[in-house]
């Protein structure tokens, strides 16, 4: 079998292992009473409009209160909402399911389809946060059930990594010359970024990017090592 041909298998094998994890979890009697407890106290579960997702269906936005003819201040939607969410991450840690399945339980909860929500495939999650400066940053998030032996994820993860990477600084002007080490620091940081692609960042002609990195490589051969 050619290798990207068993990468996907790999791929497959993973989302069909974490869909009988979620039944597996899903078959405890204590959790089916607690859940079927929740729904006839919140009146669940919804009779959704359509075949769009759970997210974009208008009787879901109106029972969170987020449809336009909900009022913005609408203290009983936002007291229930956040009850529901606390009784939610509730039965999370009280039956020790996998954080990451906490989608999976909300639509399980709201529409009583057991179909999960989350098939990561071995696949890592990407998302945006901000850090302690207040600042935004790409975070790439590796659980134990990602797939670091498969081809794919790796290069996913590559991927990711020259996407999220800052670009690199400008030379510096000194006198009539200029400094190119800040930008050779930089690129021995991210060895992966190509000169071309240097080059583009700066938009700065690429024989005169490779030029100016390999002199430095020249010069300075140890410096960073």
């Amino acid at each position: 079998m050619p290798k990207d041909l068993k990468s996907w298998a790999r791929v497959k094998k993973f989302g069909q292992a974490e869909l009988t994890e979620w039944r597996r979890l899903l078959e405890d009697p204590q959790l089916q009473r607690e859940l079927g407890a929740i729904r006839a106290e919140f009146g669940l579960p919804l009779q959704l409009e359509g075949s769009r997702p759970l997210f974009e269906d208008r009787a879901y936005a109106a029972w969170m209160g987020w449809d336009n003819q909900a009022t913005t201040g609408d203290e009983h939607l936002s007291e229930r909402r956040t009850r529901l969410l606390q009784r939610a991450r509730l039965l999370l840690r009280e039956h020790r399911i996998p954080s990451q399945y906490f989608g999976s339980l909300w639509s399980f909860l709201m529409t009583g389809c057991e179909r999960p929500s989350y098939r990561s495939g071995g696949f890592p999650a990407f998302k945006i946060e901000k850090n302690e400066n207040g600042t935004w940053e790409p975070i790439c998030i590796v659980t134990p059930e990602t797939d670091l032996r498969n081809p794919l994820v790796l290069e996913t993860i590559q991927n990711w990594q020259r996407k999220a990477k800052t670009s690199p600084p400008l030379p510096v002007q000194v006198g009539r010359k200029m400094d190119w080490r800040p930008v050779w620091e930089w690129h021995h940081r991210n060895p992966e970024v190509t000169h071309e692609q240097i080059a583009q960042m700066l938009r700065r002609n690429r024989v005169t990017v490779s030029r100016a990195l390999e002199r430095l490589d020249k010069e300075s051969p140890a410096e960073l090592g």
